[in-house]
């Protein structure tokens, strides 16, 4: 099995860092390409950074077309997963949309755990765009806590489970760690997005089942248009 990860952001080190987690979790038989987007922002926050890394994933992602089984894509909140869905003729599996989708499974009221208020806009955007608001209880921020040090995150989440969540969805790509020491901590569900989409991406292939084209992802273009 071949599964593209995309890089919603121009860091080649993200990317490589993004390779070796999405590595550990996936199948022997699974081999992992991570594309790392030419233009946009270096960390992507907020909505402006978020349409120009829409613009640019589907400009790299286009180069993959035929060539692998599934994508994920990696940018907690971003846009571009609509458009990803009608490019590729493979399961597309967008990181907040499968960690949100997994969350509520596993309780009712989830809580997200970020890192930038002005990702919390996109986020909810998101969410809402899933159906998915109902079962949202909040976003809560943690300014300036690196998944680079776990224990910055415990107040925040002790925070949400205090005011009433009971699931904690991480806003990040790089958040094993996080997922890691808050569930020793907190006693509670919680959610490693990336991880979680590429075991969903990887069953998805595995099930033979990917985006419906009868409506609204048909591919109607002659040829994939060119953003450069």
């Amino acid at each position: 099995m071949r599964l593209l990860l995309v890089n919603c952001n121009t860091s080649t080190t993200v990317s490589d860092r993004l390779q070796a987690v999405a590595t550990s979790v996936a199948a022997p038989t699974t081999s992992i390409t991570v594309a790392t987007p030419e233009f946009g922002a270096e960390r992507v926050v907020g909505f402006y950074d978020s349409f120009v890394s829409a613009a640019a994933s589907l400009q790299v992602m286009s180069r993959f077309r035929g060539q692998c089984d599934g994508v994920v894509m990696v940018g907690f909140g971003e846009h571009g997963r609509e458009g990803a869905r009608q490019l590729m003729d493979v399961p597309v599996v967008d990181i907040t949309e499968a960690g949100m989708m997994a969350a509520c499974l596993l309780g009712t009221d989830v809580g997200i755990l970020a890192t930038s208020e002005q990702a919390v806009g996109p986020i909810r955007e998101s969410v809402r765009a899933m159906g998915l608001s109902s079962r949202l209880h909040g976003v809560r921020v943690v300014p300036g806590a690196s998944p680079a040090e776990p224990e910055a995150f415990v107040g925040g989440a002790e925070a949400l489970l205090a005011e009433g969540a009971d699931v904690v969805l991480l806003a990040g790509a790089e958040m094993l760690a996080v997922q890691e020491a808050l569930t020793r901590q907190c006693c509670v569900p919680v959610v490693d997005p990336l991880t979680t989409a590429v075991k969903w991406c990887e069953s998805l292939v595995h099930l033979s089942l990917s985006t419906s084209k009868h409506r609204d992802y048909r591919w109607e273009h002659g040829k994939v248009l060119s953003l450069e």
